[in-house]
């Protein structure tokens, strides 16, 4: 995967990655953990057709709100391996040539567990492209795949986190040939997004 590796050595020798595997969630324990710990989550851009998907998430944090597919990494699974699993998991697709964009804080007054605790995720941004249909799991609804020319109307709409994405993304889709508009709106998007 392009700009993010994984390290799982230890005395010069690899770590057994299946001792670190936590099976289950919801439970007591990872609600507490989540209560008083920082979880690190992975969510892709990814490239399908002429633009990238995003959906509308149905649960907390950030209900209501339009956003990448992704969800907190699975311990004890290389990350490519888990973000490819939560992919295919909740919208059916594969992915190829992932690539590492960023990383964000993103803190949240609400919570999935109704704690009273709120969210405080790290949260990982990458780019993909998508292969495959788009069949979304019972969290996720209103799949839409955002062009380019849509993106310019809907960009300052958008959650910061998912802001900043979409804006790396499109400049790996648009084509070079594009209008002078059109690149003149990324230059801008990146000067006020402070990102050149």
């Amino acid at each position: 995967m392009k700009g993010f590796n994984d390290h799982s050595t230890e005395n010069d020798k690899p770590v057994d990655l299946s001792m670190l595997r936590h099976h289950g969630r919801g439970e007591r324990v990872y609600s507490e953990g989540r209560g008083v710990l920082v979880r690190v989550c992975h969510d892709v851009m990814i490239n399908k057709g002429d633009g990238i998907l995003l959906v509308t998430r149905d649960f907390e944090p950030a209900k209501g709100y339009l956003w990448p597919i992704g969800g907190g990494i699975n311990r004890g699974i290389p990350t490519e391996e888990s973000l490819r699993q939560l992919t295919k998991r909740e919208c059916g697709l594969g992915l190829k040539e992932v690539e590492f964009l960023y990383a964000s804080r993103l803190m949240w007054q609400t919570s999935p567990f109704r704690n009273g605790k709120g969210t405080d995720d790290l949260g990982l941004m990458f780019f993909a492209r998508g292969e495959g249909d788009i069949k979304l799991d019972k969290l996720h609804k209103e799949p839409r795949i955002i062009t380019p020319h849509e993106w310019v109307d809907l960009r300052k709409k958008l959650h910061p986190y998912v802001r900043k994405g979409m804006y790396q993304s499109m400049r790996r889709i648009v084509p070079v040939d594009a209008s002078a508009e059109l690149c003149n709106i990324l230059i801008e998007e990146g000067k006020e997004l402070e990102l050149i």
